[in-house]
Formats: structure tokens, sequence, C-alpha cells
């Protein structure tokens, strides 16, 4: 499994940065680090694509990323038949956020 990550608005600067990292013997290491002037889904593919020429038998089964619309269809893109699966962070934000407001609604009944 592979690992993608953004930080955005993290930085002084306005630029999005992408991490990419893979398995190792010892955890996972970083292997490509990306600015880009935005983060939508063709730009997050050109940037995979590149990758690729540099590591044409590079196929991963499993990519772990942000639940981002842009990452994941790049992903899916980039590699068919590939296994997305959502950090567990911002599952776990978006239940917290649906829960927040979905008891804000009963309340208000």
């Amino acid at each position: 499994m592979c690992l993608i990550d953004a930080t955005y608005k993290t930085t002084c600067y306005e630029l999005p940065l992408l991490v990419l990292a893979v398995p190792t013997n010892v955890g996972f290491f970083a292997v490509a680090t990306f600015v880009i002037n935005d983060e939508c889904s063709e730009t997050i593919l050109a940037a995979l694509h590149l990758l690729q020429t540099w590591n044409p038998d590079w196929s991963p089964r499993f990519f772990m990323s942000d639940f981002s619309d842009a990452q994941i269809a790049a992903l899916e893109t980039a590699f068919p038949g590939l296994l997305h699966i959502t950090c567990t962070f911002d599952v776990s934000v978006l239940l917290y956020m649906y829960l927040s407001v979905f008891y804000f609604v009963l309340a208000c009944h």
C-alpha cells in the first residue's frame, strides 16, 4: 500500500504540497514530493504519470489518501483496478461533522 498526503494552508505558502510514500522494511518512506499550483485531479494525475515514466513497473494495488475527490480520481485513473482507502483521520472528521449536524437537527425539533 502506498500513501499520498497533501498539506494545504498549513504553511506560509499558498501552494499545495503532495507527499508520496511507499512501504519499506522499516515503515513508510517518502519517495516523492510535488509542489503543484492547484489540487485538481488533472494536476495530480500529471505528477503520478511522471512517476510512472520513471518506474514503468510500478503498479500499486492499494493506495491511502485524504478524502479528496481530486486525489481519488487521479489515483484511480493512473492505476486502474486500484483499491482506494481513505485516511482514518479524514473519516473521523467527516463522521464528527455529520453527527454534529445530525444532533443539531434533532435538538432543534
